[in-house]
């Protein structure tokens, strides 16, 4: 309860200081800044038309989302499912074994990476 008053000290002690300060140097919080005024129309028509020319979209990116999502996903999901089944409980009978494996998790992270790769590399153009 000591340290809430201490920082709720504090906290009041600069609300009220810094006002005062920034009087003393005649400074404003907030500095007021004078838009310059130039003509940069030549320039960026020249800049739109140059880069236009210079590139063209030939395709997107859909295979290469599709392969990273599934790996990076695929990777996950089967470090998630063998972490799980290392945290399950071990079987008491005899003859009774675990059939717990991240594999199966690691098969629905590749097929869910996949598709949302798919999906990201489908709206991401790519120029040449």
């Amino acid at each position: 309860m000591g340290s809430l008053r201490l920082v709720l000290g504090i906290l009041a002690l600069s609300v009220v200081v810094t006002p005062i300060e920034l009087d003393a140097q005649r400074l404003t919080i907030a500095p007021q800044v004078a838009p310059a005024n130039y003509d940069l129309a030549l320039v960026s028509a020249h800049l739109r038309f140059s880069v236009a020319a210079s590139r063209e979209r030939v395709g997107d990116y859909r295979l290469e989302g599709t392969a990273i999502g599934a790996l990076f996903f695929g990777a996950l999901g089967t470090w998630i499912g063998t972490e799980a089944c290392r945290n399950q409980p071990t079987p008491i009978g005899s003859g009774s074994s675990s059939s717990c494996s991240g594999v199966t998790v690691g098969l629905v992270g590749v097929v869910m990476g996949a598709g949302v790769g798919y999906m990201l590399g489908r709206i991401t153009p790519k120029y040449r």
